[in-house]
């Protein structure tokens, strides 16, 4: 199992937000990626394992599912910061929790598009319509 979501196997490294390789995290050996601390735009690191950016690292991100399985308890962040230690936060089991109603400058969420399973069953439908009338 991989402790972080880098590509096959590959390492987690800093970044520096503009080179497109890296992670936005805190080292307690090299302090803050970037001078001054911030988050990047999305895309100025490294690809993840999933094809996603910034997943790990750069904002802690609101997640959909309750932080605690069977009970329900909302707010759950995943990810880490660009002000998080890297040891700990940027790992694919790294999340905590925070009333949403607050506001930080490390916490943000991902907007995604994801077709509704209707959706997929209309289009592969009107495939094979097209491929009868040929």
């Amino acid at each position: 199992m991989q402790t972080y979501a880098t590509k096959g196997g590959g390492r987690l490294s800093q970044g520096d937000g503009t080179s497109g390789t890296g992670w936005n995290y805190w080292d307690n050996i090299d302090g803050f990626a970037t001078d001054p601390p911030g988050p990047w735009d999305v895309g100025s690191g490294s690809e993840e394992l999933n094809g996603t950016f910034d997943m790990m690292g750069n904002v802690w991100e609101w997640m959909e599912s309750p932080y605690i399985s069977g009970d329900f308890l909302p707010g759950c962040i995943r990810g880490g910061s660009y002000s998080s230690r890297y040891s700990s936060n940027p790992t694919l089991s790294s999340r905590g929790y925070d009333n949403p109603d607050n506001e930080y400058y490390d916490l943000g969420f991902r907007v995604a598009s994801v077709p509704e399973p209707c959706t997929l069953v209309l289009l592969s439908l009107g495939g094979l319509m097209l491929r009868r009338k040929r």
